[in-house]
């Protein structure tokens, strides 16, 4: 099950997400247009909503805000870091388009968001693993 699911939240699908800001790019008014990405922006800083809690409940995370952590936030500390990393590329999407920054260089931010999605993705996977393979040790210890 999904950790942002299992929290009573609706799962986001980031990827079809980031696409469609891609495409309306040049179909929407600049305002609508931040309308629209400064709410990712918003679901992006939030643990249990952005890249990492879409990836499987699994994963170790910390179940109450602490001095330098946060609920939802990953005990991994790579993937920890890929979260805020992702956060950071939402608001470079924002920052670019407030600037007035042609199509090219916000497609390039998109572009960047998307390649931190997949390295969330994948790290997520290899700690997928990991706990599973835990679990099966545990397991296998009883039989």
């Amino acid at each position: 099950m999904k950790y942002s699911v299992k929290q009573g939240r609706k799962l986001i699908n980031w990827n079809k997400r980031l696409n469609q800001l891609e495409k309306d790019i040049k179909k929407l008014t600049k305002s609508k247009f931040l309308r629209k990405s400064e709410r990712l922006q918003k679901l992006a800083g939030e643990w249990v909503t952005c890249a990492c809690g879409n990836q499987c409940d699994v994963i170790p995370r910390y179940s109450k805000d602490l001095a330098n952590h946060f609920k939802g936030e990953p005990k991994d500390s790579a993937l920890s870091d890929l979260g805020l990393k992702f956060h950071v590329d939402i608001e470079e999407i924002n920052i670019r388009v407030y600037n007035d920054e042609s199509a090219k260089q916000v497609k390039k931010a998109i572009k960047e968001a998307k390649e931190t999605l997949n390295k969330i993705e994948l790290r997520s996977a290899i700690l997928i693993i990991k706990e599973s393979n835990k679990s099966f040790k545990a397991w296998s210890k009883n039989i």
